[in-house]
């Protein structure tokens, strides 16, 4: 059942997130300019339980967060090499390209939503 979610969140979280970055399906202004990166803490912190299977929520979690800092903190780099990898266009989207403490913030957030389905799931089945 946890997993089924964690592939819904995963599946969706991206949908909505390139909907959003690639068309404009929104305003810009309806949407705060975090949205994107909670969406993004989103799908790793789902992508992350489910490749962690049988691991627990908190190493997912844990798993999760270290992967988005790590990524922001590269963002910090920028040397010949890691800004070619930028350049490519799914990895550039992945990469990113300046550290902002509040994606770092909005992807803590992005890790809740796993979190409380998964406490109501266990609270549910005891």
């Amino acid at each position: 059942m946890i997993h089924r979610l964690s592939l819904i969140l995963f599946i969706s979280s991206t949908c909505l997130g390139l909907l959003l970055r690639k068309s404009g399906w929104f305003p810009i202004d309806f949407i705060h300019p975090s949205f994107g990166d909670i969406l993004w803490g989103v799908m790793t912190t789902a992508l992350a339980r489910l490749l962690l299977q049988k691991s627990t929520l908190t190493m997912a979690v844990i798993t999760s967060i270290a992967f988005n800092v790590a990524i922001e903190c590269s963002q910090l780099f920028h040397n010949p090499f890691m800004d070619g990898l930028r350049s490519i266009p799914g990895l550039g989207f992945v990469l990113g390209s300046s550290f902002l403490w509040s994606d770092i913030a909005a992807y803590l957030i992005g890790v809740v939503p796993q979190v409380l389905i998964e406490m109501f799931i266990q609270q549910k089945e005891s």
